[in-house]
């Protein structure tokens, strides 16, 4: 079935939340106290990211290690109420920038960066058919929209420009991408899929677009579609050093396909006579007297190939950093991925013992996930060389079939 690939293949792969330039620049005034903005820099980072509101760290960590989920560990499922959202953001990350400053005139930016997106956000009744089949929701209305699923493998070269003012920091760059992979899925409402006791009738009511592209070539050599995105960002210090204003916005941008697979289906249908025990297990679960032997036969799939151009998921960033001795600074985050999640609200505290050491615990809550606890460090080595972690791997740790977040972050900075 064309959806069960789309989240398999999702699901194994990972995504990357690019940091971006404005990042760099508020955690330097967080962590460090110091802004590089007139020195020349390196800035490297890498972030692994799976959270959800409702799978769980053991469910996650199943399928992205280990490519199998244990029935056991999506038991929960069944008590989950079919009516709400799934929300997802898995992945990895990585990215290299170099920051040239210049006597006169702005800064020049030049990176690459390898980007996994998969962005979901899904049906409960979506989440439970996809993972415990239909069969232990008979007589049950399993509602299947509306749902969304955005997964995108790319890798990118990046240019940009940046302005260092008495008490204003801006810029932006662009980034030429190269997709190695590329599939979208939608479900608009009111789809639904019913399953009448004994498995004797299936009524079924679906709106269904779905869009891929090849995967016949390897990622590093793969080059299916071709786009450009930019970043905007603006830094607002006032020179007391007391407090630090960032707004951004991430991957602004479109990709082109001359070529992509195209399905989609539009029914509402009741099918009698059919003997069905899980619709998910294809060569085996549905017979008819047409001998039918698929879910997209029985649906009436129709599949195309056509060029197209698809809008990136946007991430609008709000970060406001408030120091309040040279040991003590607060730091809020609000940030929305347009069209995935809701908006998710980060706070954390910083403390620096010592000036080359800061520790700052934090929460997060909304976003994809419900609520997060992690610990970030921090080293600076006479403002010269910077290294940043932020551990959020606890919880899946210690509690993995109840907790259902998990981030590793890591990055580094250089300065000449």
């Amino acid at each position: 079935m064309i959806l069960r690939k789309t989240l398999i293949i999702g699901l194994l792969f990972t995504s990357i939340n690019v940091t971006a330039q404005g990042d760099r620049l508020w955690t330097e005034q967080h962590y460090f106290d110091s802004l590089s903005s007139k020195q020349t820099s390196i800035w490297g980072a890498s972030d692994y990211r799976a959270q959800s509101n409702t799978l769980t760290n053991q469910l996650m960590s199943e399928a992205l290690f280990q490519g199998n989920i244990k029935s056991s560990s999506s038991e929960f499922l069944k008590d989950l109420n079919s009516e709400g959202t799934t929300r997802l953001n898995v992945g990895f990350q990585g990215e290299v920038w170099y920051r040239h400053v210049r006597k006169n005139g702005p800064a020049l930016l030049f990176g690459v960066e390898i980007n996994e997106n998969l962005y979901g956000s899904i049906s409960n009744g979506l989440a439970q058919l996809y993972l415990k089949g239909n069969a232990p929701f008979e007589d049950q209305r399993l509602p299947l929209g509306r749902s969304k699923l955005f997964y995108m493998s790319d890798q990118s070269m990046g240019f940009g420009l940046e302005w260092t003012k008495p008490a204003v920091i801006y810029g932006a760059n662009l980034n030429l991408i190269k997709v190695s992979r590329f599939q979208k899925v939608e479900i608009d409402q009111p789809s639904f899929l019913y399953t009448a006791p004994y498995g004797a009738q299936l009524d079924v009511q679906l709106a269904f677009d779905y869009h891929a592209s090849s995967s016949t070539q390897a990622k590093p050599g793969a080059w299916y579609g071709t786009g450009a995105a930019a970043d905007f960002y603006l830094i607002l210090h006032p020179e007391d050093g007391k407090s630090m204003l960032s707004v951004q916005a991430k991957r602004i941008g479109m990709v082109h396909f001359s070529g992509s697979s195209a399905y989609s289906m539009n029914q509402d249908t009741v099918y009698t006579g059919t003997n069905i025990d899980n619709i998910l297990a294809l060569e085996d679960a549905i017979t008819t007297n047409d001998g039918l032997d698929s879910l997209e036969a029985l649906l009436g799939l129709e599949e195309s190939s056509e060029s197209r151009a698809v809008a990136l998921p946007t991430t609008i960033q709000l970060d406001y950093i408030r120091t309040f001795s040279e040991k003590l600074s607060l730091a809020f985050q609000l940030k929305q991925v347009l069209s995935f999640g809701i908006p998710q609200a980060r706070v954390g505290i910083a403390y620096k013992p010592k000036k080359w050491l800061a520790l700052e615990p934090f929460f997060s809550t909304g976003g994809f996930s419900v609520f997060d606890l992690g610990l970030s460090a921090s080293i600076n080595v006479n403002n010269k060389f910077r290294l940043l972690t932020k551990y959020e791997l606890l919880e899946s740790q210690v509690a993995s079939a109840n907790s259902t977040s998990q981030a590793l972050f890591l990055g580094g900075q250089l300065i000449f």
